[in-house]
């Protein structure tokens, strides 16, 4: 029974450990965040800090969480290679500033459910820039960032993509088939340059959906 009880303290507490360091912030918006899997006798399917330092991960019963803060793609994929089980998120924060497009095929052989990019120098995303995710990609969110327009080809693969985040970047104009084919519920393109309405036309092969969104 003693140990028992242990064995919850230290998970609670290794888990409120982690809500706490992803809540502090610096001025820029990154979270503080320090690898805890190696704390954790549960993190095997995490890479060992010196295998990684780049991209903390932490784990948690509903799967295991990346952070890749101030870094390039070569190390982003070095850190993926090494993850062998689904990815619940991951957050890639200040890509290298030199990059304005995403590479094709970053993702190949991953399986993430949730992936944010914020504050970097994006411009647009090849057009196989998420190839590898289209039967597990559920959230993309790209914000803070530079995109021009809405990356229609790489989104037409995504088979379950229902929300998108574009917020704060430098869309002019959405085209009526920018989301063709793809089952989204939510779409968020606050903050762009153009504070015209945009009306955004969803459709799909038995229906016709339209939803419009401004500039706030």
């Amino acid at each position: 029974m003693k140990c028992s009880v242990g064995l919850f303290l230290g998970q609670l507490w290794l888990q409120v450990a982690v809500v706490i360091l992803l809540t502090i912030s610096n001025a820029n918006g990154v979270p503080n965040i320090k690898s805890l899997a190696q704390l954790s006798p549960d993190a095997e399917d995490c890479p060992k800090y010196d295998e990684s330092p780049w991209c903390p991960c932490y784990q948690f019963e509903d799967g295991v969480f990346l952070e890749c803060p101030t870094t390039g793609i070569s190390e982003i994929r070095t850190t993926l290679s090494l993850i062998n089980v689904p990815i619940k998120s991951l957050g890639i924060y200040h890509l290298d500033k030199n990059i304005t497009t995403f590479p094709p095929k970053v993702f190949f052989n991953t399986s993430i459910s949730h992936l944010l990019m914020s504050y970097t120098n994006l411009e647009n995303l090849d057009e196989h820039a998420l190839v590898g995710l289209e039967d597990s990609l559920d959230s993309l969110s790209i914000v803070n960032s530079k995109l021009k327009d809405v990356p229609q080809k790489t989104l037409s693969t995504l088979k379950i993509l229902t929300s998108v985040d574009f917020d704060s970047n430098e869309i002019q104009k959405v085209e009526g088939y920018a989301f063709y084919g793809v089952p989204l519920t939510t779409v968020n393109l606050q903050e762009q340059p153009n504070r015209k309405l945009v009306r955004i036309c969803f459709r799909r092969s038995r229906e016709h959906t339209s939803r419009t969104y401004s500039h706030q």
